[in-house]
């Protein structure tokens, strides 16, 4: 594109009153100045007016957009489009949805789409809306998550595994990643579900509402993704407070342990007996039971005020990394094994943390500067 960075990005319009969407290009050579270069992808058929959300890469010379859609049946699909020039475009395939697969329906519209590849496997991140609860899976109004597989640039085919849910906890939705150097894959996420609870949120009166989630590094373990949060975040740490070898055996709040943004880390964990619990600023809280070989967090309800909970199943626990802010916890399970991201509204005047049960573990405790931008 002759020295200039390319950006492809969605605008939903309107054709003879109705809702229409369609894709337009923008270039820049710096970033901060565009030339827009108007729609260069219509509506194909086969689909609904729900067809956005474009990710863009770049695979041995061609271009390709992978799209979140409806099919005209009501079902979630994510559609794959190839280009020489990124003008014109042809679809290559429906990808993975729509009742490809053996899925079946799952969802009735799949939004935000990524492709990415991580140890030599492409993996497909996408948000289905409105999945059945089952068990402990699918209980938010809508779900982030991912395919392992292989997808055959000539075929449009990707084969691939069993949908696995990004995040164990309430606020997480639509990730998106990038390359950055070095090679790590990096995501952020909508920490956030637009559902009947967020205008119950203090924030709105604030007139802002929801937030992202911290950077966060990808990998692959098997066949299962892994979050680590970034290691730049290890800049804003300062007053670090630490003890070893803490035993607990009922309820306990360690000096130095306050403060409404830090970071904790719980290292060499022994759970024992139906295991132990922490409590975030009486508003929030994490429990462990090695019997039940399971974890969760616990939060107040905005709507209601009544306690609702997230659950997975988790054989070992031996290390917790938990960043919160003055209205986020973001707390990472086994380095990133599993991920429980939630948004929380405590008293603005409590600050403390507290452990309760039977337990062994190590704990540091840093502050957390603000990011200064600019």
């Amino acid at each position: 594109m002759n020295g200039k960075a390319s950006f492809i990005f969605f605008i939903p319009g309107m054709s003879n009153g109705r809702m229409g969407t369609y894709q337009c290009l923008a270039v820049s050579s710096d970033g901060i100045h565009f030339e827009k270069k108007g729609p260069i992808l219509n509506l194909p058929e086969g689909y609904t007016a729900h067809f956005r959300d474009p990710k863009v890469w770049r695979e041995d010379g061609r271009f390709y957009m992978i799209l979140g859609a409806q099919t005209l049946d009501e079902k979630g699909a994510a559609a794959l489009f190839v280009s020489d020039d990124l003008y014109h475009w042809t679809e290559a395939g429906k990808n993975v949805g729509a009742g490809m697969s053996g899925l079946g329906d799952f969802g009735y519209m799949w939004e935000c789409p990524d492709m990415t590849r991580l140890d030599g496997k492409d993996v497909l991140l996408v948000s289905p809306q409105s999945l059945e609860p089952s068990g402990h899976l699918y209980n938010n109004i809508f779900q982030s998550g991912y395919f392992i597989g292989r997808l055959d640039y000539e075929t449009a085919e990707f084969r691939h595994g069993a949908f696995m849910e990004l995040d164990r906890g309430f606020d997480f939705y639509v990730p998106q990643t990038f390359l950055a150097d070095g090679g790590r894959t990096i995501l952020y996420a909508w920490m956030g579900i637009t559902d009947e609870t967020e205008a119950f949120q203090p924030t709105v009166a604030k007139g802002w509402v929801h937030a992202l989630t911290i950077p966060r590094v990808l990998s692959l373990r098997g066949d299962k993704v892994y979050q680590t949060p970034v290691e730049e975040l290890k800049m804003l740490r300062k007053n670090k407070v630490s003890f070893q070898n803490v035993k607990l055996d009922g309820t306990a709040q360690l000096e130095g342990m306050k403060g409404k943004s830090a970071e904790l880390v719980l290292d060499s964990i022994l759970a024992e007996g139906s295991g132990f619990s922490i409590c975030f600023r009486n508003e929030a809280e994490l429990c462990f039971d090695p019997n039940k070989q399971e974890i969760w967090l616990q939060r107040q309800n905005l709507k209601t005020g009544e306690p609702e909970t997230r659950t997975c199943k988790l054989t070992e626990l031996s290390k917790l990394l938990i960043f919160r802010d003055h209205s986020s916890l973001e707390i990472f399970v086994n380095d990133g094994q599993e991920v429980f991201t939630a948004r929380y509204f405590p008293d603005p005047s409590n600050d403390t943390i507290s452990f309760q049960g039977q337990a062994e573990f190590h704990l540091a405790k840093w502050d957390l500067e603000k990011m200064q931008i600019g």
